[in-house]
């Protein structure tokens, strides 16, 4: 028995999702590198890779169901034109067929390829919309039929939906979860189509691939994107603060304004390091308490909420930093040039006790030198 193996070997499934991989390099190309002779080979490819995937599609049901004429048993395979038909037919008892709508776009990318293949090429206008098109109903029948998603499946998925063009066309009419003006993406499939989770109110879930997130935190926190990450926090934050949810440093990793006590589970979460252990305020009966050790390794309490006993908040940079640099008395002798580094301070004069961080205290010993204030003793 001969073991020799093929030299190129396919499934059908596979050989098209190998050509839609072709197809999207070459749309990437025109898109990026301003060459409308790459949009022949991206429609040409893609128009391929759909119809390979009509065929896998009967093919998922029975191999027989892509012959062209199923009694004859020869190998021709149905034609292109009766592909649909004969799905919805084939499919009729799961209750499931492809849409018109979807039909018509597979349609325009099949007559645009058989032009370019028998015709003169001519493009009045660049053909991404008929692609993005083509390549949304494409995706929406492969979750249907087959119980995939092509984010999976091919290799520059999150490239091609960068394109305007593309984001356009993918549900159109949904409008995804927005902070401020900032939508936000789903890490898996890369559409900004986060919708609230009806099983979980406080979560989101992705209208296109149905992941899942458990908190808005936890979509942000799983974008690789930093730059993203952070603008997407800022606003957050934003969001937070305009609806006087209180806001603090985090204890654990020391980051300012990562820190939010939660009033729908009664606890402190960190951006960074989730739920943080609380305790239940004396005052405003909140858990939203923890304890700290003093520079003297005395234990204090201090509550998010009611902010009686800040730790160690600067009184120059008013944020709330845990690199207390200590306390220092300081008289300014320049007040102009002293507010043009610290303007939300109104300070004339001797100051006594004022506390800083130590980013302050380097500006301060700056300042020093050059004669904008004085280190005064107690």
């Amino acid at each position: 028995m001969s073991t020799n193996q093929p030299f190129l070997e396919q499934v059908l499934y596979d050989n098209a999702i190998d050509f839609i991989n072709k197809s999207m390099q070459s749309y990437l190309i025109a898109e990026e590198d301003s060459n409308p002779k790459e949009y022949k080979y991206a429609i040409l490819f893609l128009a391929t890779g759909t119809e390979l995937i009509l065929k896998s599609i009967l093919q998922n049901k029975h191999p027989l169901f892509v012959l062209s004429n199923i009694d004859s048993l020869d190998d021709k395979t149905v034609g292109a034109e009766k592909l649909i038909p004969r799905i919805n037919r084939v499919y009729a008892d799961e209750n499931i067929r492809i849409q018109n709508k979807d039909a018509e776009n597979f349609k325009s990318i099949r007559e645009v390829r058989n032009s370019i293949m028998h015709k003169d090429v001519r493009f009045d206008v660049a053909p991404n919309t008929m692609y993005a098109k083509t390549l949304y109903s494409l995706d929406r029948i492969v979750q249907q039929f087959l119980k995939k998603t092509l984010h999976d499946q091919v290799d520059s998925w999150n490239s091609i939906v960068d394109s305007e063009t593309i984001r356009k066309e993918y549900y159109s009419k949904v409008v995804g979860y927005k902070l401020d003006n900032s939508a936000i993406p789903c890490s898996v499939c890369s559409l900004e189509k986060l919708l609230v989770d009806q099983d979980n109110p406080k979560g989101l879930k992705c209208f296109h691939c149905n992941q899942k997130y458990s908190t808005v935190v936890d979509a942000i926190k799983s974008i690789e994107d930093l730059d993203l990450r952070e603008e997407l926090f800022v606003s957050y934050l934003y969001i937070l603060k305009s609806k006087h949810v209180p806001v603090d440093t985090c204890p654990l990793c020391g980051v300012p304004d990562y820190l939010q006590f939660d009033s729908s589970s009664n606890s402190l979460i960190c951006f960074d390091c989730g739920v943080i252990p609380s305790d239940e305020c004396i005052e405003c009966k909140n858990n939203s308490a923890f304890s700290f050790y003093d520079e003297d390794y005395s234990s204090s309490t201090y509550c998010v909420c009611c902010k009686e006993n800040p730790l160690h908040a600067c009184d120059l940079c008013t944020s709330d930093e845990y690199d207390r640099a200590g306390i220092f008395n300081i008289d300014i002798k320049d007040h102009a040039a002293f507010k043009k580094h610290f303007d939300d301070v109104t300070l004339k004069g001797v100051f006594p006790e004022i506390e800083v961080c130590e980013n302050c205290l380097k500006t301060m010993y700056t300042l020093e030198k050059k004669m904008v204030l004085e280190f005064v003793n107690p």
